[in-house]
């Protein structure tokens, strides 16, 4: 890839210039870390800011915060003072905000047509690095916030997310009710100093990842980032708050609500996005739930008419990762439609699948991983998470290297993984809407009949 040395940040702004084969890593002195992949065959390009925080930096009394702050920060700037201003400054470029809060990092970003991104960027810094906090707003975003919050809780402030509550069931020994919004107790005490110190402590350089994906020129890019992000401080690394001993399955929450069906999150512990085994999970995930083909699919809905649909997905951060099989289903099918996800799994571990069906698994993930990375903002992610989680650049995991770990799975070791992954220790479940208590006992009869080893 040509990259053109005059043009190049003075010595001091710029680290070295690592030219990969899928995208090009480098960072700015004070430590903000870059990494950009670009497309020339597209039209648009997607900049965006990383950073390290969220539910695993927060202490309980500031559970929450995060989340906030990313509304925040979209509410007014020092060079845009109101979210009108924030809006029409990125409708007159054509472009998309791009926000979320999740449990290990917020993002920040704009999609822009190419010839926008340099106007992007220096939208995308004054929010970040200028936001007015104020007074009023604050208030403001504290009833949005709460109505946000409402969607998930009930009268009695009990999470109602399958999502969280498992999230919570995998990574905390107690306080199953955490959510990555926050307590509603929290969130009123989220005033204008409170926000502002978490902001100075957490926006800092050693905290960022800077993302370009997308048709760009990578030199010009590269000087416009460190024109606007060069003078932010270095600061400290954010440190994740204590890992919880948590305890093994197979464990369940249970959590009423009123309605005609039960909202069900089924899951098995799985590894992080950076690990051997990463294929082997995705390819478990592939052959139990992803279509109408899957196995789930197939028995639960076509053969049985349990439910509407199910799936399976494959949820991976920097330290854990979990298989999870979500469905909705009536009561009256609850008990059988359990029991089939169990035998379903148990019949995935005795009848071993042919080279055939695995070659065949192997194409579809590795045609979904190429087809995902056409969209620029995955790509964006793809790299920029590994960025900001590995810190040792040799450790990131490429495209190319992900669609040779899927081509290099062997049937032997897929089964290896599968037998790891179903063990009854790492089993996890999650049950929302009308439950009574013989809805909880067959539940805990079922999952006893877990323990095989």
């Amino acid at each position: 890839m040509y990259i053109d040395k005059s043009l190049q940040l003075p010595e001091i702004l710029l680290q070295s210039v690592q030219t990969k084969n899928d995208y090009i890593q480098t960072g700015l002195n004070n430590g903000i870390q870059i990494v950009a992949v670009p497309d020339p065959s597209l039209h648009y390009a997607v900049v965006g800011a990383f950073v390290a925080m969220g539910p695993r930096f927060e202490p309980l009394h500031e559970t929450g915060i995060s989340h906030f702050i990313e509304h925040m920060l979209f509410q007014g700037s020092k060079a845009y003072p109101t979210s009108e201003e924030i809006t029409r400054a990125v409708d007159r470029i054509a472009g998309q905000i791009i926000a979320s809060t999740s449990p290990e990092y917020c993002y920040f970003g704009l999609a822009v047509h190419h010839k926008y991104l340099p106007e992007a960027i220096g939208i995308l810094a004054d929010i970040l690095k200028h936001p007015l906090f104020d007074l009023d707003e604050i208030e403001h975003e504290k009833k949005i916030v709460l109505e946000e919050r409402a969607q998930f809780h009930d009268r009695y402030q009990h999470n109602l997310s399958v999502d969280e509550l498992l999230y919570n069931l995998l990574t905390r020994s107690d306080d199953q009710d955490i959510s990555i919004i926050g307590t509603a107790t929290n969130i009123e005490k989220f005033h204008r100093d409170v926000l502002i110190d978490y902001w100075q402590r957490f926006f800092v350089a050693r905290n960022i990842v800077l993302s370009v994906a997308g048709a760009f020129d990578f030199d010009q890019t590269l000087v416009k980032l460190g024109e606007h992000f060069e003078d932010i401080p270095m600061g400290a690394a954010a440190q994740p708050q204590a890992q919880q001993s948590v305890e093994e399955g197979p464990k369940w929450i249970f959590r009423p609500q009123a309605g005609p069906t039960l909202s069900v999150a089924l899951a098995w512990r799985a590894v992080a996005f950076d690990h051997p085994d990463y294929a082997g999970y995705a390819a478990i995930t592939e052959f139990l739930g992803a279509g109408t083909n899957s196995r789930l699919f197939t028995r639960i809905r076509e053969e049985l008419g349990l439910v509407y649909d199910i799936s399976s997905t494959l949820v991976s951060g920097s330290r854990l990762g979990w298989l999870q099989v979500d469905t909705i289903v009536r009561p009256s099918n609850y008990t059988r439609t359990l029991d089939a996800i169990f035998r379903v799994v148990d019949d995935f571990l005795v009848r071993r699948l042919s080279e055939e069906e695995l070659a065949i698994c192997k194409e579809k993930l590795k045609c979904s991983l190429e087809i995902a990375h056409d969209d620029p903002a995955e790509t964006a992610s793809w790299y920029a998470k590994q960025a900001l989680f590995l810190r040792n650049t040799n450790r990131i995991i490429t495209l190319a290297q992900e669609l040779e770990q899927i081509e290099n799975l062997s049937v032997d070791r897929l089964y290896d993984v599968a037998q790891e992954t179903f063990a009854p220790r790492h089993c996890y479940l999650v049950v929302v809407g009308p439950v009574n208590w013989l809805l909880k006992r067959r539940t805990r009869r079922l999952m006893s009949c877990l323990d095989r080893d």
